[in-house]
């Protein structure tokens, strides 16, 4: 997942500089980072993964934020405006034929977190689009996803997610 960030954020900045793009790229595999444990709960019940957890490997939880300005906490560098699940075949601004790549690397972090108990994995792609900062980043975030969780939680999972990202909330 890493070389596809970088080939969607156009990450090809010589050695020693950073750019824009890039520290708006730090910053945002932070917040996701600080978000983990959230963005996957929430994105199984917004895939409503317990029906069929397969459907991991079919549609995505795509999360787009906007910059806070002047945050130095982790958690709070960005506040979420919309999220929807998109299935991989209509994931836009991809360049064609990246669905397959993408379907396969869902399956194969299947594959590699089932030996660790997981119940498979799942993709969330987080969306900045700031026009002053440069345009789009993306962060995709691969995630597993434990038996324990595929429980329908009966909370809107929109709700959830506006409710932790924008408040910085953490668990």
């Amino acid at each position: 997942m890493c070389l596809i960030n970088r080939s969607l954020n156009g990450s090809n900045e010589p050695e020693g500089q950073e750019t824009h793009s890039g520290k708006v790229m730090k910053r945002l595999i932070k917040f996701t980072s600080k978000h983990r444990v959230n963005l996957v709960e929430i994105a199984v019940q917004a895939l409503e993964l317990w029906t069929d957890p397969t459907r991991s490997h079919d549609y995505v939880l795509v999360i787009y934020l906007r910059t806070r300005e002047g945050s130095t906490k982790p958690e709070k560098y960005f506040y979420a405006t919309e999220a929807e699940v998109v299935p991989v075949d209509a994931l836009a601004g991809f360049p064609p034929g990246r669905e397959r790549t993408i379907r396969e690397s869902i399956k194969a972090e299947t594959e590699r977190v089932k030996p660790f108990g997981m119940a498979g994995s799942l993709l969330m792609i987080l969306m900045s689009w700031d026009v002053q900062l440069g345009g789009m980043t993306m962060n995709q975030a691969p995630a597993g996803f434990a038996s324990d969780m595929l429980a329908s939680s009966g909370t809107p999972w929109k709700e959830s997610l506006f409710l932790f990202l924008n408040n910085g909330i953490l668990t």
